[in-house]
């Protein structure tokens, strides 16, 4: 009787060391992309990548449902957030296209007029008036699902945090939500991003 309780303690300590391995997969890559004057370095060999541009990997445009009319913009839309399967296929298709590095979009800031228009983003307003902006707990999920799907599949990203324009609201509109609490000029807040490599 003993042999096979230790035949089953070994195997279910088997499957739980399998599965705490499964959990912390190993990165699909060695190196950051790093640049050396004008070219582009994985580890010490150059890096070269062509692709097309991927805006909705994190956050989709809504088209269907048109533009809102309560947006003072006239074209602001709707937005929704991508689900894991829509991800994982879409990494999949640029994969199998040859891909190997993808732009995705900067992360989008709340302007007063999301909450009549019923869209969600990226980075929320302060709610008190020496707060700073905060992230939103759903998006940023949606935003990790994309790194880790797009490490699994060995797709590399690019990925710019802030705009300088103001289709998703970008650096002025973090700059106005912060002002607009605090009623004080604060300096600048934010510059566009220069994008980082994965």
């Amino acid at each position: 009787m003993k042999p096979m309780k230790n035949l089953l303690l070994m195997g279910l300590l088997s499957a739980l060391g399998a599965g705490g391995a499964l959990a912390a997969e190993r990165s699909h890559f060695t190196h950051f992309i790093t640049r050396d004057g004008a070219t582009l370095k994985d580890g010490d060999k150059v890096f070269r990548f062509a692709g097309i541009h991927a805006p909705e990997l994190h956050r989709i445009e809504d088209d269907a449902r048109g533009p809102c009319r309560a947006d003072p913009r006239g074209w602001g839309q709707y937005f929704k957030w991508p689900t894991a399967q829509e991800q994982q296929n879409w990494i999949q298709a640029m994969v199998q296209t040859g891909a190997k590095a993808q732009r995705v979009y900067v992360l989008s800031v709340q302007q007063e007029f999301d909450k009549a228009c019923g869209r969600e983003t990226h980075i929320l307003a302060p709610e008190t008036a020496d707060g700073m902006p905060r992230l939103n707990e759903k998006a940023m999920r949606v935003y990790d699902n994309m790194i880790a799907e797009a490490d699994k599949q060995g797709l590399r990203l690019i990925l710019p945090f802030i705009d300088h324009w103001w289709w998703w609201a970008g650096a002025s509109s973090l700059r106005r939500s912060i002002m607009k609490k605090r009623k004080t000029f604060i300096g600048p807040i934010a510059r566009p991003s220069k994008p980082i490599w994965m």
